[in-house]
């Protein structure tokens, strides 16, 4: 069960930076255009 847990927090954390990742390039992707 602790494994399955471990799995699971692991997957979250990747999935929540995985996300902010993301917005991090969408907010940089709006900058560069308004820049230009």
């Amino acid at each position: 069960m602790d494994d399955i847990w471990q799995a699971v927090t692991a997957l979250g954390t990747f999935l929540g930076g995985l996300a902010a990742l993301i917005s991090a390039i969408k907010s940089d992707g709006k900058r560069c255009r308004r820049r230009k």
